[in-house]
């Protein structure tokens, strides 16, 4: 059972706990199911039914398949989350389980933060992004016409359950997608994750995700809820950008889309005159997990409108300049990031620098 753990207590002294577990999914799901107290419902990605058809068999609740692509976290997957718990009775003391990825864990965790002021929820990510980053620090949230996330709670799941192995079931793609997140996160915190995602042969992917999950705990320790002037805004680097290119470009995974994202603040940052990590380092950190790197092959002058009115909509803008988020060094070192930095950016500054000024 669980060879890992990590219990920590939120500000509003509700207890999380993080378990990693290594074993074949069907024994362990069968364990974890069986020591369940309490009533509850189950919510799991399609995909997974096909994967593991035996994990239909194991739930013995009421159960509700969902797609857990990017277009389910919307408006309509919440009224039939919500109508389901309804039909089914779900009480306030019943609990929701989730068994998917990143997706799906932030629509049902959004559904349970709103049904009956909230019920607790338990998360099993499937995605490497998801073991990484989306189930870790309780953010939830669905898309709207006018951009990713722009409705949302702080919602964190009571226990986030995340077996290894699950991750033999994602293609190459969906596999390396996730690294885009965990270069982020080893350029944020630096320290060992960086140097473990720069050596030439990588640990072991279990040992790999519980050093994300602990370096990104030390990021929102103390800054759950996203403060203005706290740490937790620095896991947004990549994402200003990332963000209007994946509404753009949809056939992008999410990670993909960060992958450039990130690559195109940097050079951002850089034009403005600010000490931070070298673009070209990035790229070849980004080609070792064949991660795109060439922003004009995705987005080109001609959709500048569009992309730039979703920019305009960023949670993060304070002004009608556009706000991103970057990591600077220290000038002495040149290496160990000292200081996550929000820099602001006029739409027609950011146009000629994209377009203008021969990047890609």
């Amino acid at each position: 059972m669980p060879s890992h753990k990590i219990q920590f207590i939120l500000k509003n002294n509700r207890q999380s706990e993080i378990h990693f577990l290594e074993g074949e999914v069907h024994f362990l799901m069968s364990q974890l199911l069986h020591q369940m107290v309490g009533r509850y419902f189950v919510i799991i990605d399609e995909k997974l039914t096909k994967v593991f058809p035996c994990l239909i068999d194991l739930i013995q609740v009421p159960t509700l398949v969902l797609s857990g692509t990017e277009s389910s976290k919307s408006l309509e997957t919440v009224e039939k989350i919500i109508h389901f718990l309804h039909e089914n009775q779900c009480r306030r003391a019943d609990f929701l389980i989730v068994i998917g990825g990143g997706c799906l864990g932030d629509v049902s965790g959004f559904a349970a933060s709103i049904y009956k002021r909230g019920i607790t929820w338990h998360f099993f990510p499937t995605t490497l992004i998801a073991q990484v980053d989306s189930s870790i620090g309780g953010k939830v949230a669905i898309n709207t016409p006018y951009g990713k996330n722009q409705i949302g709670a702080f919602w964190p799941a009571r226990h986030v359950y995340i077996i290894n192995t699950f991750l033999q079931t994602l293609d190459v793609q969906n596999y390396n997608a996730g690294f885009a997140e965990i270069i982020k996160l080893a350029l944020l915190v630096g320290g060992d994750l960086l140097k473990v995602i720069q050596a030439d042969e990588m640990p072991a992917i279990s040992k790999l995700v519980i050093l994300c999950v602990e370096a990104k705990l030390k990021v929102i320790d103390e800054d759950w809820i996203e403060d203005v002037d706290g740490t937790r805004i620095g896991l947004n680097f990549g994402h200003t950008i990332g963000h209007a290119i994946e509404k753009i470009s949809p056939n992008l995974l999410h990670g993909e889309a960060v992958a450039l994202g990130m690559k195109v603040e940097l050079y951002l940052a850089k034009c403005m005159g600010k000490l931070t990590f070298c673009v070209q380092n990035l790229d070849k950190l980004l080609g070792k997990f064949n991660l795109p790197t060439a922003f004009q092959h995705y987005i080109s002058e001609e959709q500048w409108p569009s992309f730039s009115t979703i920019l305009t909509q960023d949670k993060k803008n304070e002004t009608d300049n556009i706000c991103f988020v970057i990591p600077l060094l220290d000038k002495a070192k040149y290496a160990s990031p000292v200081q996550i930095k929000k820099l602001h950016l006029s739409l027609t500054q950011l146009k000629k620098n994209l377009f203008y000024d021969k990047f890609n």
